[in-house]
């Protein structure tokens, strides 16, 4: 899509690699909201989308767990590379990675 402006991504079950990539081409997101994600392995897929997408200007994840260091630093990397982002909402919780109404 050329004109997607929102996105909302559950990762219960995980999405597949295929839809993950197709995500990363896409260039017209303005806000990406992710729930129920472990990010050392879903995000690791999808963190070229934050170097090709400068339309993206909120992140919302609802993480399950961060993973290992490793992954953490390429995490903010990946994030760092996104010049337009300009809000993020970052919420490890214990009720499965959902966000609660006031996130």
């Amino acid at each position: 899509s050329k004109s997607l402006e929102l996105l909302r991504l559950s990762c219960d079950p995980p999405p597949s690699i295929g839809l993950l990539e197709g995500i990363c081409r896409n260039r017209s997101i303005q806000t990406l909201e992710v729930e129920n994600i472990i990010v050392d392995t879903t995000f690791i897929h999808l963190a070229p989308f934050f170097g090709n997408n400068s339309n993206l200007t909120l992140f919302k994840l609802g993480c399950l767990r961060m993973g290992s260091d490793l992954c953490a630093r390429n995490f903010a990397m990946a994030l760092v590379k996104c010049d337009s982002l300009t809000c993020l909402c970052f919420e490890v919780s214990a009720n499965g990675g959902q966000f609660s109404d006031d996130a």
